[in-house]
């Protein structure tokens, strides 16, 4: 039993289980993509088509909204969006990039949406997503670095392996929040320019 234990063995286990977990990603994401449309879909129809939105009570709005989408977003925003084209899109724009807007309300109700003060000025803007970019390219070169050190993975000892897998993940997961800081940047400013 201990020597089915090697290295090459392991690796190969540790494959398998890697292509498993992968095709059942994929798959999840194409079933949850069909189940995001039809969450669209019964979105619009019960609140937008019929313009029930306008006469709900904010908490039963946002519960509601909440149950369909899985986003908690207030009601105020809600429904500064459903008076806009094509609200389902705007307001996942809105939930992407959230964190980099500010409503901007009068008398608790939101008359626009603006980008934060940090930023606000164009060129504060741009050196940002230049950043995220730039910081998501070294990311994911640092990340793929190791196995172009070492091609022939597969021949090293267990621990170095294990090594190299650890730094792969943790800079393939930075890479992976610099890219969705750069499209949450991005969402923000489709936002902004409404």
């Amino acid at each position: 039993m201990i020597e089915l234990l090697t290295p090459e063995n392991i690796s190969k286990v540790v494959a398998i289980l890697i292509s498993i977990v992968t095709l059942f990603t994929t798959l999840k994401k194409i079933i949850s993509r069909k189940e995001t449309l039809k969450i669209d879909y019964e979105f619009a129809e019960k609140f937008i088509a019929e313009e029930r939105w306008k006469n709900m009570h904010d908490f039963l709005l946002e519960k509601a909204y909440f149950a369909l989408s899985g986003k908690q977003i207030e009601a105020s925003i809600i429904k500064f969006f459903f008076e806009k084209k094509d609200p389902s899109f705007k307001l996942n724009d809105y939930h992407l990039g959230s964190r980099f807007l500010k409503p901007i309300k009068e008398n608790d109700t939101v008359i626009r949406i603006s980008l934060i003060e940090k930023y606000i000025n164009e060129q504060k803007f741009k050196w940002a997503q230049r950043k995220q970019i730039g910081l998501y390219f070294l990311t994911a070169f640092m990340a793929v670095f190791p196995l172009i050190l070492f091609p022939n993975l597969l021949e090293y000892d267990i621990s170095l392996i294990l090594i190299i897998l650890l730094w792969v993940l943790s800079f393939g997961a930075l890479a992976f929040l610099s890219l969705q800081t750069s499209s949450g940047l991005e969402a923000a400013k489709r936002i902004n320019d409404l």
